[in-house]
């Protein structure tokens, strides 16, 4: 994170056009940013995360943002509009799950917003720079939904789609190229692991990203979710013996998460956690502090 840069966009090309916090912007940005926090809205997590680093800096840090920016985050309406939503969502018993569970454990499911259709499928983002192109071929379309089950997110969102054809589909062509290697790589590792498996490593990656510390307990419920939406038969030996589970997960992520186990507790509050590794100093201390 670069403080000279627009807290929200961190973009360099811009530099120069940005204007310093005041007070008052300084505290409506905060009120927001609770707000939206508590409304869930995955779209602004990272700008969420940002604004919550430089609000909890041990050093006074000065804050700097683009006016339409800074305008677009605080903007009332929208909140009020994301309040509606997840007042339909919690009518409707959807699963608006949140990036943050009770005290600091995160959530591990990312929230899928439903496609649209006037967007690139991939990246679901607005990209004036990068061309669409539409879904013009019955192979083109097929071979999309076949591949779309090796990857969790797009697998969802096509969930139930039979013609991408029919549907107007849309794809940035480096968005294509990216799916198109991210499923052959995810094709290969299936053949030494389950799916289930892949797909969570691909939320721990992200999560380790965000600096999320998670509990091995919550990563176990998770991955008995995703066993069962890839139709994964969870191996006798992860449920009779959690120690395999463990392992197989660590060969899986690598050095991206250290295990902990707090061993000044008594023994039935030893759970064990995943501190992201470059994240692990600052982790530690915390976790000593809440002690």
């Amino acid at each position: 994170m670069d403080y000279s840069l627009c807290i929200f966009c961190q973009a360099h090309e811009t530099r120069t056009n940005v204007s310093e916090a005041t007070e008052h912007g300084v505290i409506t940005v905060r009120n927001a940013a609770c707000s939206r926090k508590k409304l869930r809205d995955s779209k602004n997590i990272d700008i969420i995360d940002r604004l919550e680093k430089a609000f909890e800096s041990a050093t006074a840090v000065s804050l700097v943002w683009h006016k339409p920016c800074y305008a677009h985050f605080t903007d009332k309406s929208k909140i009020e509009r994301l309040q509606k939503s997840q007042t339909e969502c919690s009518a409707e018993g959807a699963g608006c799950s949140s990036v943050v569970s009770s005290g600091n454990r995160r959530s591990l499911r990312k929230r899928v917003q439903p496609v649209n259709w006037s967007l690139c499928i991939f990246c679901q983002a607005e990209n004036k720079k990068a061309r669409l192109i539409s879904v013009m071929t019955k192979q083109m379309s097929d071979q999309i939904i076949q591949a779309s089950h090796l990857d969790y997110e797009v697998g969802l969102r096509l969930a139930g789609v039979i013609d991408l054809i029919a549907a107007e589909a849309k794809y940035h062509l480096h968005c294509l190229s990216a799916f198109n290697r991210s499923t052959v790589k995810t094709q290969h590792q299936s053949t030494n692991t389950d799916l289930a498996m892949i797909w969570l490593c691909q939320e721990l990656n992200y999560s380790a990203d965000k600096g999320h510390v998670i509990l091995l307990d919550d990563v176990w419920e998770r991955y008995k979710e995703l066993a069962e939406e890839s139709s994964t038969m969870i191996q006798p030996s992860y449920e009779s013996r959690r120690g395999t589970f463990k392992q197989k997960l660590q060969s899986q992520l690598g050095d991206i998460f250290s295990f902990f186990q707090p061993l000044n507790r008594c023994i039935s509050e030893r759970k064990t956690v995943l501190i992201p590794t470059k994240y692990q100093p600052a982790a530690l201390l915390q976790m000593k502090a809440d002690i």
